[in-house]
């Protein structure tokens, strides 16, 4: 049985991202039996807005060290659930497996997906893969948290992150997670770009092994790719002319999405894509929905977390969206999100917990307060008895020094006044 539906992508005030999934017919053969149709309106970012982005530098040297490092950087997260019935009460179970999907991507622990990013003649994308290094606390999935709040009434069709901002309760410093849906029940995600609030329907929410209900947005990457709008990411598609200036400098230029991408296995047994925009303009399916005439050497990149494919397709983030992303979170204009740049603080319904100043060694074990304290006890003591025996032998070998100089004047004392006894007197 075909499911007919249709994907509709809002820059509203470039503010939000939309993914809207309507009962309007629209006609493609698809792998699951789906349908997609994108509408898209006028987009008010600059391409050299996005350029400048890409190339910014952080606000001080501290910062720019650590957006080019490998030290992992840290943001807490708040789940809301707001439900109008139990059918869209999602369980935690659910929701600790998508939490665990977003940590896997964006720390590159996804080795399995990435290992499915192709490196073929068309689709060369597997040296251009980037880890954001970024980790949602907490770390345990299993100690993840859900505030489950009753609503008589869908959220508003247009704006949902907004209404649910509005419902839910907003908590600054964190990134505030929207569960729910919109009347009509129709749009998969949306969030406010660059800032700490992210929607996604309720049946996209899980993951591979406890998935949504959705078929092809049923594990968790609805989430991953609406969560990278908060941290400042645009489409890959953006681009609204194709002119041979690429906004990403990794990512082939696109004017369109590709949410036709389809994963297969080639006759030499490696992964490959087909039927992005490139490859049907390509193959003459399509005219003119891609930036083929520019730029034919490759197709789009169409394994790209922020184009519109669906789940199984949906990979990676290139090495300059990796950036961007860790930019912002350095950056003075990320007044949201309190990064942090260690895991031992997360997120309590009480509030936001302060985080580490930047500069945190990465990779070192959190502790609590009071480890810390008795890790700096030890210390002293340790510098303490290593001094005093120090101490102890440089006194030591002054009074040896001093005994054994003392002898030796003693010694040549005698030895004086017996060479001059020995001597005949001279009178």
């Amino acid at each position: 049985m075909s499911v007919h539906v249709t994907f509709l992508h809002l820059c509203r005030q470039n503010k939000y991202d939309i993914l809207d999934m309507s009962s309007k017919s629209h006609s493609h053969p698809h792998k699951h039996q789906t349908s997609f149709k994108k509408f898209c309106s006028t987009h008010t970012v600059s391409k050299s807005d996005i350029l400048a982005r890409i190339n910014r530098n952080a606000q001080n040297k501290a910062e720019a060290q650590l957006a080019n490092s490998t030290q992992t950087l840290y943001v807490d997260v708040r789940y809301v659930c707001l439900y109008q019935n139990e059918g869209q009460r999602v369980s935690l179970t659910r929701i600790q497996e998508n939490h665990r999907v977003l940590n896997s991507v964006y720390s590159g622990q996804n080795s399995s997906e990435l290992s499915k990013v192709p490196n073929t003649t068309l689709n060369p994308w597997q040296p251009v893969i980037g880890n954001p290094r970024i980790q949602f606390l907490p770390l345990d999935a299993s100690q993840v948290t859900c505030e489950y709040k009753p609503i008589t009434s869908a959220l508003d069709g247009n704006e949902p992150v907004v209404d649910a901002a509005i419902r839910g309760g907003r908590v600054n410093g964190v990134l505030n997670i929207y569960i729910s849906t919109t009347s009509g029940g129709s749009i998969l995600g949306q969030a406010e770009l660059a800032s700490n609030i992210v929607y996604v329907l309720y049946t996209t929410v899980g993951g591979p092994n406890v998935p949504g209900t959705l078929t092809g947005f049923n594990t968790g990457k609805t989430l991953v790719h609406e969560v990278g709008h908060s941290l400042d990411l645009n489409h890959t598609f953006y681009d609204t002319v194709c002119d041979g200036v690429k906004p990403y400098p990794d990512v082939p230029e696109a004017v369109n999405p590709s949410y036709d991408t389809e994963l297969y296995q080639n006759g030499e047994g490696k992964w490959d894509l087909r039927n992005d925009n490139r490859d049907r303009d390509r193959r003459g399916v399509t005219s003119g929905e891609s930036c083929l005439n520019i730029d034919n050497k490759t197709n789009d990149m169409g394994c790209n977390i922020m184009d519109y494919g669906d789940d199984e397709v949906s990979l990676m983030f290139s090495a300059s969206q990796a950036s961007i992303m860790r930019n912002f979170l350095l950056s003075g204009s990320n007044t949201a999100l309190q990064l942090k740049t260690s895991s031992s603080a997360s997120y309590s319904e009480s509030g936001a917990t302060s985080g580490p100043t930047i500069g945190t060694s990465a990779g070192t074990t959190p502790t609590t307060p009071e480890s810390d304290s008795d890790s700096s006890m030890s210390t002293t003591t340790v510098v303490i008895i290593v001094c005093s025996v120090l101490g102890a032998l440089i006194i030591g070998a002054i009074i040896f020094n001093v005994v054994r100089h003392k002898q030796d004047q003693s010694k040549s004392s005698k030895k004086s006044e017996a060479y001059t006894e020995a001597q005949p007197s001279t009178l």
